[in-house]
């Protein structure tokens, strides 16, 4: 029964007849798991805990995700130089310092705003670096023709610990404290840690073509501009994680003012996002292999995303907003997946870091723009309307650009593929 279990697994999801990737998979697993706990308990720190002011929501997540974007080509450039496996564990040893000290500080009642801002900021520059050496390690870890499946299940990764560590910091924030769901997330690193090191890898290094970061760093780029129906796919990825970053952004708002169900609404939304999103990711390799025109699902869910923002505008009612926070989850996952692997079948070995920091670029870029513009928007128009113009201006500018490009993606979609 259980060689048959295998069996079945191995079809649906091969990357997971990898010994070194099921270690990964595990690891990241739990580990990510503790970090959306930390991530909801930053957010209830910031409001309404330390604070009652709802527009440094915006202001925590744009510094969060600022230093990323600034940094993360540079990142993309250090993992084209240096040994992954070594790479991967001091990140995730500096992730773990991080926590402990918000542990430290939350436990003996030191806790500051500034002090959230800090650990904030140091875990963007962290996520910049970790990003493509994360993204790159994976092809060393799987047969190229099962890529597909295992950023799939890389995506589902993330989702799952989004649906599990939200619903379960919130429920841990209201039982146990904020420092308790930092304290876990600190340990959980230790999971990814032991895993990379029990793996089995002859090579984890790449070689770049140029001996200068600055050299490497233009190199990347001419590829992006010679390649531009990778550029046109990245630009609809940015565009996307602008329009739904806000409805992340304002999800305290939603909980504690709309809905008034506190910390336990606040994590089940963000669960329901997560539940959502990892359909998405299990599915999406499915998905992927069976559309026989990709063009056309790429479509399909960049104007997918505009209906979901828009619906969670108007919703008055919570369960219908779990329900759309199910549905926008598998979107914005499948397309951030669909983006994930024309990046990864498209570049090659030597400059695998550089295309996928472009990726993570656009990806966590979008955030701190939807992140401002969810706080400015807050005080002068409110949750709904900032959610309803973000939408109608997506929808405008995505569909200038798919009309623009659409003819140039179907011709060069087949190759790229």
């Amino acid at each position: 029964m259980l060689r048959r279990i295998k069996s079945v697994v191995g079809d649906f999801l091969p990357a997971l007849r990898s010994y070194n990737y099921r270690l990964y998979f595990f690891g990241q697993s739990i580990s990510i798991i503790g970090w959306w706990m930390a991530a909801v308990a930053q957010q209830w720190l910031i409001y309404p805990t330390l604070t009652n002011d709802k527009s440094l929501l915006g202001i925590i997540g744009f510094v969060s995700l600022f230093p990323t974007a600034a940094f993360v080509l540079l990142g993309g450039v250090v993992a084209d130089r240096i040994n992954l496996r070594r790479g991967m564990i001091i990140q995730q040893s500096l992730y773990m310092v991080t926590a402990f000290i918000m542990t430290a500080l939350i436990i003996t009642g030191r806790i500051a705003v500034w002090h959230v801002v800090i650990s904030a900021l140091v875990n963007g520059i962290i996520f910049a670096f970790d990003i493509p050496t994360r993204q790159s390690l994976i092809i060393s870890l799987v047969p190229r023709h099962v890529i597909p499946s295992a950023l799939s299940l890389n995506a589902g990764i993330f989702n799952v610990g989004r649906a599990l560590g939200s619903a379960a910091g919130g429920l841990i924030i209201a039982t146990l404290g904020l420092g308790a769901a930092y304290g876990i997330n600190g340990i959980t690193f230790l999971a990814v840690i032991g895993g990379v090191m029990a793996m089995k890898l002859t090579n984890t290094r790449s070689t770049a073509t140029q001996a200068s970061l600055t050299g490497n760093f233009i190199e990347g780029l001419q590829y992006v501009r010679k390649h531009s129906a990778i550029a046109s796919i990245l630009s609809l990825l940015f565009l996307a994680s602008v329009a739904t970053w806000p409805i992340g952004t304002l999800l305290p708002v939603y909980a504690h003012d709309i809905f008034a169900l506190g910390e336990v609404g606040f994590g089940m939304l963000v669960s329901a996002y997560g539940i959502g999103a990892m359909l998405g990711a299990f599915g999406f390799s499915k998905l992927f292999e069976t559309s026989p025109k990709k063009d056309g699902l790429l479509y399909t869910l960049a104007a997918s995303v505009f209906f979901y923002v828009i619906a969670f505008a108007v919703s008055n009612a919570f369960v219908l907003s779990l329900i759309l926070q199910i549905i926008g989850g598998f979107l914005v996952t499948s397309l951030i997946a669909f983006v994930n692997v024309s990046v990864q079948l498209d570049a090659p070995d030597t400059m695998r870091g550089r295309l996928l920091s472009f990726y993570s670029f656009v990806l966590m870029g979008g955030g701190p723009v939807g992140s401002l513009v969810a706080s400015i928007g807050v005080v002068t128009l409110g949750p709904r309307y900032t959610l309803t113009v973000v939408a109608l201006v997506y929808a405008l500018v995505s569909s200038i650009l798919i009309m623009k490009t659409r003819q140039h993606l179907q011709e060069k979609f087949t190759a790229m593929l």
